[in-house]
This record gives C-alpha cells, structure tokens and sequence, in this order.
C-alpha cells in the first residue's frame, strides 16, 4: 500500500500520509489499519490525513459509500478531529463537500487545510483539552 501511519503521542493524533491515487478500497485498506490501533479506537486521539502526494481517483459519489462506512464507525467517529491537508483545486473542492457531509451525518468533525502548521493546529490535543 502507498500508505504510512505514525502517531504523535505528545500531541494525541494520528498522522495518515497517502502517496499516489485514491480510490475507495485503498482508503478502505488504511481505515481498516486505523480502526485496529488503540490510539484511534480506545484513546481517542484523533487524526491527519495528508493526500498532498496522493491524487483521488474516484467519482464524487463515492462520498456516499465512505459516510456508510463512516456511520458504521459513528460511536468511534462522533466528536473526534480530522484535518484533511490537500494540495489540488479539485482535493479542496472534493474533501470540502465530505467534510460537510461527514460532520452533519456522522458526527466527525472533518476540516480541509492546504497548510500543515494550520492542520496539525485543528488535531493536536494541548494542555487543558479533554479527549473525546
């Protein structure tokens, strides 16, 4: 898979890196390794996904498809952090719609950066912040 994961433990998030072209299944494959790791699922931390070096390579109306999979996740989902960190027109226009879907369907609060400074600033737990 062209994916990676590492956490950031000071900060409570999980940082999904994506290189070449989306599609449903090759996102599913890295929701499936995220929904097994503690940290998203028990400790709640929440979590970056960087597609600058990816490309999505699926029609719009997939989004459908990833709110199903998302609101079978909801009790997991509802309350937690997702910055999506874009590079392309058409990234930001795609990950806005699902952004907007995904927090009024499922709960999860879904935003869309072109910088890493400002997405890591939405994910990261500082002192004082109560985890979900």
């Amino acid at each position: 898979m062209d994916f990676t994961i590492s956490i950031n433990h000071e900060k409570k998030y999980i940082h999904y890196t994506h290189n070449g072209k989306l599609n449903f299944d090759i996102i599913g494959h890295a929701w499936a390794a995220l929904m097994s790791m503690e940290e998203f699922t028990q400790k709640k931390y929440n979590l970056l996904s960087d597609y600058r070096h990816g490309s999505f390579n699926m029609p719009l109306t997939e989004i459908e498809r990833i709110i199903e999979f998302f609101l079978s996740g909801q009790e997991i989902l509802r309350g937690k952090r997702q910055s999506l960190l874009v590079s392309t027109p058409y990234e930001v226009a795609s990950s806005t719609m699902f952004a907007e879907e995904v927090t009024a369907r499922v709960g999860f609060l879904v935003k869309v950066f072109s910088s890493e400074e400002a997405a890591v600033g939405w994910v990261s737990v500082r002192d004082g912040d109560k985890l979900q």
